[in-house]
């Protein structure tokens, strides 16, 4: 009797880990390679137009070039205009919070939003080095970083072990709040502009 326990065990951890890679299937993926659900599940080891670097990497890249720009793209809900969260972000020091911005499919304020403060932060010059991140094992970052690529940026570094990365190793986090959208896009998402 324990025998066949043992085995229905094994079994079972054979099927949980055969659904685990079953994430990784086109089904999660939009038509353009973006990742489209699940999005906190383990993540690839390199991202396409990004340079992957681990929490001693990203502190050695910002003591170097301290011109780096980081970028947190955690999600948080928004609804008529307005980002809704009870407590602020905890993050990595200088970092610009620009939540929903690793969305799979991005509607058109929130690719405004990205291009927009993309743009300023850069100064307009798309070599100019930008670190993405947002907490560890999710896909949003990863997909900022490829949507950036997209665009022309090519300095794109990705901080995979994010904020939960940095706490671990012993980093002071800071408080931040989400940047406001533009009036515009702001109008535009509320539909108040056709």
């Amino acid at each position: 009797m324990r025998r066949r326990r043992s085995i229905g065990a094994i079994l079972m951890l054979y099927s949980i880990s055969g659904l685990a890679t079953n994430l990784d299937t086109p089904a999660h993926f939009s038509p353009e390679g973006y990742r489209i659900s699940y999005y906190r599940s383990a993540t690839p080891l390199e991202v396409q137009g990004g340079i992957t670097l681990t929490t001693e990497e990203l502190r050695h890249q910002l003591q170097k070039h301290p011109e780096t720009r980081l970028i947190d793209v955690q999600p948080v809900t928004w609804r008529d205009g307005i980002f809704i969260y009870d407590t602020p972000r905890q993050t990595l020091p200088n970092s610009l919070w620009l939540p929903n911005v690793g969305w799979g499919e991005l509607e058109n304020h929130w690719i405004e939003y990205f291009a927009k403060h993309l743009f300023e932060l850069s100064q307009g010059d798309r070599n100019h080095p930008i670190a993405l991140f947002c907490t560890a094992d999710c896909w949003m970052s990863w997909n900022a970083v490829k949507r950036a690529h997209s665009w022309g940026y090519t300095q794109l570094l990705w901080y995979a072990e994010g904020s939960d990365g940095w706490l671990e190793a012993g980093y002071a986090l800071k408080e931040t709040h989400p940047e406001p959208l533009a009036v515009d896009a702001l109008l535009y998402a509320t539909g108040e502009v056709p």
